[in-house]
């Protein structure tokens, strides 16, 4: 199963399938143009998340109800604001 899933840099203006990676551990989908993210509450393996440079806005609807999920803190790199 995947464990570790780069995609920083792509311009993606969305992601889908995500909840279907039940063993991912580390996801980078930085400097893209993504909005939302749909799926990370069933990424109960992930430990590792890279957001910034997105435009992203609520993150916290997105993971749920857990920023700390089965005793492993969610780190996450906020969102880069351009000038």
């Amino acid at each position: 199963q995947l464990q570790e899933l780069w995609l920083n840099g792509n311009q993606l203006p969305r992601i889908e399938g995500l909840d279907t990676l039940t063993q991912l551990q580390r996801l980078y989908l930085s400097r893209n143009q993504l909005q939302r993210i749909e799926g990370l509450d069933r990424l109960t393996q992930l430990q590792t998340l890279y957001l910034g440079g997105n435009q992203l806005s609520r993150i916290e609807e997105m993971l749920g109800k857990r920023a700390i999920y089965g005793g492993k803190q969610l780190r996450l790199k906020a969102p880069a604001r351009s000038r």
